[in-house]
């Protein structure tokens, strides 16, 4: 998620791995891509957010799955509100979040493809 006044992206870090990552996950039945990547986004982060457009489409290799493929549709996604709600990620989640720099964020991100969609961010 990018927040284009203070010209900064969030990002959340899985606890169980000690990993950043830009917010994503899982369409639900009955979904446009669109709308998971808001729901997701609102869920693992706290924040209202905009869909404004695609950026990229990913095939990664599932890392709990290696026989599997996942394919991941980036969105530039602008932050509509700067209040934050809480309990809003799923049971199973344990995110942290923070606003980084793109300079910071592009230097703790593992995916280059990651580090590549922050600069297309503005």
């Amino acid at each position: 998620m990018f927040d284009a006044k203070s010209q900064k992206i969030y990002l959340v870090q899985k606890k169980e791995t000690d990993e950043w990552l830009l917010p994503k996950g899982h369409m639900d039945e009955g979904e446009t891509i669109e709308e998971a990547a808001k729901r997701e986004i609102f869920e693992e982060t706290g924040y209202a957010s905009e869909v404004k457009n695609l950026l990229s489409v990913q095939i990664r290799p599932d890392i709990k799955e290696p026989n599997k493929s996942k394919v991941i549709f980036w969105f530039l996604v602008n932050l509509l509100d700067d209040v934050r709600a809480t309990d809003t990620q799923m049971e199973d989640e344990n995110f942290e979040g923070r606003w980084f720099s793109k300079e910071e964020a592009i230097k703790i991100l593992r995916w280059d493809e990651d580090k590549r969609l922050i600069s297309l961010c503005d």
